[in-house]
Order: C-alpha cells, then structure tokens, then sequence
C-alpha cells in the first residue's frame, strides 16, 4: 500500500507548533468553561473555537477490529515512507508517536501542546489498522464532516488502548485577526452563485510568490490561508454575504523571514508583498489584530506500545 507522503519540513514544523491526545471523559465540565471563559474573553461574540465531540455517544462503535504495531525504519528498503493512507476499511500510518497523535486530533482550528520532548513521542511506528465490514458500512453512510470526526474517533482510540494516550483540554486567549473592509472599499468582483459545480478554489507557488485564484467563492474562503500564513486565527468581519471571483498574489511569511547565508551573495528575490499588504492592495480588505478564545489538546502523557 502506498502512503501519502508528507515532506519532513512541513510535516515536522507543524509538530512544532502542535501535539495532542485523547480527550478526559468530563465534557461537561469543559463545556461550562467555554461558556465562562467566552464571557470573561476580550474577543468579540462568535471568536470563540471549541473542538468537535469525539466523545459523541454516536461515534461510540466506531472502532478498529484489528491492529498491527511494529517498529518503523526509515533504512528498511521496504520502499516505504513517512506519511498514511486510507481505504474504506483501513488505515496504514508510518509516523512517530506524536505525529499520529496529530492526525487524531487535527482540525481547522487548534492547538496541540505537548509530545515534542523526545522519548516515546519521536520513535517511529508502522500502524496498520482494519474495521469489521458492518463499520465499514455504517461510516460511508455518515455525510463528509461526521466521517472524518468518526475516523479521528477511531485513532483516538487506537491511541488509547495501544499507547496509553491521555490528554485534556484548556481554554486560552491567543491572537487573532479581523478580516475587515480596508478604507478604500474592497474590489472583489461579485458573481452570481452558480453552485459548487462551478466554484473553484486553488493555489499555487512560483519562486517565492503564492498565487491563489477563486471562482464563486465566499471571502470566508480566504481564512484558512490567513490562517495558515499568520499562524494566527481569522474571522470574516467584512459582512460581505455574496460569492466573488478573486486572484490573489503574495509571498508568504516563511519566505519574508528567510535571510541569506554567509555564503549567498544575493538576497532571495521577493515578487510579491506579504499577505497583509496583498490583501488590501489587491483585495481591498485588512486584517485587523484583535483576539480569541481557543480550546488546546494538551497532551499529558504517552507509553511505548507492546508490539504485534
């Protein structure tokens, strides 16, 4: 089986930034947090981010069956590589522990602290899992959304049993972004909503510039590029409701920052301005700093597995 290849650099920055675990069983207390935490938060209403509910009573049976736990060598000449795939009744991981614990609890909005001291947490595992055929069917019936929220369930489990994973959870004040009307007027060009057939959403690199190019698509479509350039949350504040077609052309923070060697005698050539000037010039919109409340996975703990 082919695993879906993650390059290191990508892959080990956002273990940097994150880690994770399986969530305690007092919801409810979680839940009476959030709604105190969000009162007493200097964010404005509705910037509050709280993660899905693996722990749903209807996720409940949706488990692996079978699971196999080896040692995973980078030098085995099995033509392998760091990344995992998926099929309807499988899913095949070669990562190290913290790694899977990111897959497990990875969403448009989080934090995961912790599993980045070594240990248990770096060594590399090969973890080849199937489900019985009745799960397999009662997963394809659930929409897209509850599927992969029943999948991580899965993991999480997996995590669970075999690595002793434990996590908890801890509402925090972070650092945000209002996506906002600059002065001079936005200049999205508004369209008539065609349907998703016809809407199309996608990016592309060149040297050291990001080209993204929309077609039908609402401005909410950009805060998961602020968010993945700023590291920062975004929230859609410009009250726009239509859908737009829209070009945008930056160069992103990790090439900003970059800076050359002793050795390099021209610095790295920059075409476009960062995603905050590019917004406004090109788009018409700003990004206004501001805060939010967020929910983060704390990861407490972890074992090494007995192997099968």
């Amino acid at each position: 089986m082919k695993l879906r290849a993650i390059p290191f650099l990508v892959f080990a920055s956002a273990i940097a930034l994150v880690g994770a675990t399986m969530l305690s069983a007092t919801r409810n207390n979680v839940r009476s947090a959030r709604q105190s935490s969000a009162q007493s938060s200097a964010a404005s209403p509705g910037q509050f981010e709280t993660l899905p509910d693996w722990s749903g009573p209807e996720f409940a049976k949706f488990v692996y069956s079978v699971v196999s736990i080896k040692p995973f060598k980078t030098d085995d000449n099995t033509g392998r590589t760091l990344g995992t795939s998926s099929s309807p009744d499988s899913y095949t991981a070669a990562f190290p522990v913290q790694g899977l614990i990111y897959e497990a609890y990875k969403t448009d909005h989080y934090q995961i602290v912790g599993g980045t001291g070594g240990g248990v947490f770096s060594d590399l595992y090969l973890v080849e899992a199937k489900m019985d055929p009745e799960i397999m069917e009662a997963l394809q019936k659930l929409p897209p959304e509850k599927r992969h929220i029943a999948r991580q369930h899965m993991l999480q489990v997996l995590l669970k049993e075999y690595f002793k994973v434990v996590v908890r959870t801890e509402i925090r004040e972070v650092p945000a972004y209002d996506l906002v009307i600059a002065k001079k007027g936005f200049k999205l060009k508004q369209v008539a909503d065609a349907g998703p057939l016809l809407r199309d959403f996608k990016w592309s690199t060149e040297g050291t510039t990001q080209t993204v190019s929309a077609k039908g698509q609402p401005v909410s479509a950009l805060l998961s590029l602020i968010r993945a350039d700023t590291d920062r949350s975004a929230y859609d504040k410009t009250g726009l409701t239509g859908v737009y077609d829209f070009a945008l052309k930056f160069t992103p923070k990790k090439f900003l920052m970059d800076t050359p060697s002793a050795e390099d005698s021209a610095p790295v050539q920059q075409n476009a301005p960062s995603i905050e000037k590019a917004l406004e010039e090109q788009l018409g919109l700003r990004l206004q700093p501001t805060t939010g409340s967020m929910e983060f996975i704390i990861i407490d703990h972890a074992e090494r597995p007995n192997m099968n």
